[in-house]
């Protein structure tokens, strides 16, 4: 039995729902299929069982699912009649039983190939790279070729198949016209029955992001044969026009020798106006063009993009991270680790990649944020299937982050695993959708902005021939950032406190107002910077604007030991499970010092996810102990409140009175005046605290 509180210190009163608005009760006690999950399936089985029902109803009715994600299957992708008819038939058969539609828009990943026919199209937008080759003469040393080997189109779980140039219009527009407009002019009237459009971890080539393990490898679909015998060279992702566009907007022609060394300030201005200006392309072109023709069709676009989680990887990917995921009306991150015990563990960093689309909907004013759910670290790296309290868990911590809307890669059922059987995923759906119906039409509630360097890395960036895996292969000092900026969000992270990421170019929208920097739907009273960043110089005067107004910029040490384990960090073992991720104490204490007052929990552990939310007037705080340990503790900081505890599990419904609070610690006795609320939770368990 699930236990709330420690009855010693607070008795708790059973209620129908008292305290909680009725319409909060009613979709509590029936979530619709706007909360529930989508199940990500591609090519639905439409064949009719004895009892004459088929996938689509074994979804709807056993699964309790919220809806599907499907695009076109089967031969002659995008040119097959029966596929295009294959489809219709599945639109029609979710609406008929009250699904979602989503649509992807790819056969496999990254997304823009139209599985191989745009550059069947016109092979002239295939992706491009300029390369660095010392043995050439000098004057010869730096030319573009096509960006194919040693690049994430011939490492993917996908196919090692060519890719086109994501800055080419010409491409984008053979892409949107064939995957978009084909669906659109295909389905005719079911059109209005699909909501959204999901694109796949499209991305600049021009960068060696590390092999994919043997055992995957080796099954990947080979659709063009790499030339191996072709020189490994320094590369970085390269459009044609970039030079012409760089000309235009600086004033002053592209020294491509820049790209790929110098450490004075001249070298680092040309690096940080060259990714900038490929950021812009990207974000301008593909989420431009495949947004702007959702908006036209009256729908919006979603989807994710490629290492979300590693720091390292994001300028040459995207130019600047943050400014692609603005780029989409729901922004989205990819889970491929359903063990909850990862998330704030060295070797995922899963905070990160949530922060990403959360960060990107606060600063556009939005809320909507999608997550793309799997087993896929468990089967690629031989990993035991998660049991139905860990994939609870890992939805929970992905929601109270501020996801609402969960992709799902999940089998309905294993077989082989007697612990997780067909019944349970449909008690999976009805926990995300319990837990949704509460969260969903709630703000994240975040006054803590994190900086995120964009342009210290811009102007850092070192091409490299190798796999952007290890600290070496970059500058200290973009080590050293990296570090800084890592070590601040999993310190926030562990010591639950909810946060934004912002880079140079949103704090360029920023209003100084009362003490606050006010961006999008936020409104942020503590700016955490990292340490050595350099601030472009209407950045650092809005923030001495914003100290002079009372707000608080926490600058943090310089990091100077166990540089590695938090830039790279290297899983380790604690009883088989993951260690926390290491933060040095002094950032920790820097920016706890710096946040008097906060919600926190007392003992300290972790492991325990928190996501605080305001809707309609009410406080809600979600809590997720993403550990196989219990938790007896207590979280403090709340106000004065009468407060709901609600178990999205069971269903279960609590009241809670406040108190005070006494623990023994090991440097003597903590006293906490004031009210709080005893929580007593089992592993994996997650609850929602709902205060007015």
């Amino acid at each position: 039995m699930k236990r709330f509180l420690l009855p010693a210190l607070i008795l708790p009163l059973l209620v129908s729902c008292n305290g909680l608005p009725s319409s909060w009760k009613a979709s509590w006690e029936n979530p619709s299929v706007g909360y529930r999950p989508l199940k990500m399936c591609h090519n639905v089985d439409l064949e009719k069982d004895a009892d004459g029902h088929d996938l689509i109803d074994y979804y709807a009715d056993s699964c309790a699912l919220g809806g599907i994600v499907v695009n076109f299957s089967g031969p002659g992708y995008l040119k097959d009649e029966a596929g295009w008819e294959h489809l219709r038939q599945t639109v029609a058969r979710a609406h008929e039983e009250g699904l979602r539609v989503w649509i992807y828009d790819e056969a496999g990943y990254p997304s823009l190939g139209a599985g191989g026919r745009v550059l069947e199209a016109d092979p002239a937008v295939e992706a491009k790279e300029i390369v660095y080759d010392a043995s050439l003469p000098e004057g010869e040393q730096y030319y573009v070729r096509e960006s194919y080997e040693y690049t994430h189109a011939t490492n993917n779980y996908g196919a090692a198949r060519r890719y086109p140039d994501p800055g080419s219009p010409r491409a984008l527009q053979l892409f949107t016209d064939m995957t978009y407009n084909g669906t659109r002019d295909n389905l005719d009237t079911l059109f209005q029955y699909v909501e959204a459009f999901f694109t796949d971890e499209p991305a600049y080539l021009g960068i060696n992001v590390g092999q994919i393990p043997e055992i995957a490898r080796k099954n990947v679909k080979v659709v063009d044969e790499p030339d191996y015998t072709k020189k490994n060279l320094p590369m970085a992702a390269w459009t044609p026009g970039i030079d012409s566009l760089y000309l235009a907007r600086y004033g002053s022609p592209l020294r491509v020798e820049c790209l790929f060394g110098g450490s004075d300030e001249e070298a680092k201005r040309v690096r940080q106006q060259y990714w900038a200006l490929m950021g812009e392309r990207f974000a301008d072109v593909y989420c431009g063009t495949i947004m702007n023709w959702c908006h036209e069709n009256n729908h919006p676009a979603s989807g994710h993009f490629l290492r979300e989680e590693i720091v390292a990887c994001q300028t040459p990917l995207y130019g600047n991270m943050m400014q692609v995921e603005r780029g989409l009306d729901i922004p989205g991150m990819d889970m491929l680790d359903t063990d909850p015990d990862s998330w704030n563990t060295a070797s995922t960093l899963c905070w990160l990649a949530a922060a990403w689309p959360s960060s990107a909907a606060i600063l556009n004013g939005t809320r909507l944020q999608m997550s793309e759910i799997s087993e896929h670290n468990q089967y690629v790296l031989g990993k035991v299937p998660t049991t139905y309290a860990q994939m609870k868990a890992t939805a929970a911590c992905q929601i109270a982050s501020g996801i609402t809307e969960l992709m799902l890669y999940y089998g309905v059922t294993i077989p082989s695993v007697d612990y997780r059987p067909v019944s349970g995923f449909r008690e999976y759906n009805d926990f995300v959708g319990r837990l949704n119906s509460v969260v969903r039409e709630a703000q994240p509630e975040r006054n803590v902005l994190l900086y995120y360097p964009a342009y210290d890395f811009q102007r850092e960036y070192i091409p490299t021939w190798d796999a952007l895996n290890e600290p070496s292969s970059q500058s200290p000092l973009t080590v050293a950032i990296r570090a800084s900026f890592v070590a601040a969000g999993s310190a926030m992270a562990q010591h639950q406190i909810p946060f934004v990421l912002a880079d140079y170019l949103a704090l360029s929208e920023a209003a100084v107002a009362g003490g606050c920097l006010n961006i999008g739907s936020g409104s942020f009273s503590t700016v955490v910077l990292p340490a050595s960043v350099t601030l472009p110089e209407p950045v650092a005067e809005l923030l001495g604007s914003f100290e002079q107004a009372g707000g608080t910029v926490v600058r943090l040490p310089e990091i100077t030991e166990g540089l590695d384990s938090i830039v790279y960090p290297a899983a380790a073992s604690l009883d088989g499970r993951l260690a926390p991720a290491f933060v040095p104490a002094e950032v920790s204490g820097t920016i706890t010092a710096a946040l008097p007052g906060r919600e926190e929990f007392i003992p300290a552990k972790p492991e325990i996810v928190f996501g605080k939310f305001i809707r309609d007037g009410h406080t809600v705080y979600v809590v997720v102990n993403a550990s196989e340990c219990s938790y007896d503790g207590k979280l403090c900081g709340t106000g004065k409140c009468s407060w709901s505890l609600l178990d999205p599990d069971s269903g279960r419904i609590c009241r809670t009175r406040t108190e005070k609070f006494v623990t023994g610690g090991s440097a003597g006795t903590i006293i906490t005046e004031g009210p709080g609320i005893r929580l007593s939770m089992e592993p994996y368990q997650t609850l929602i605290i709902v205060g007015r």
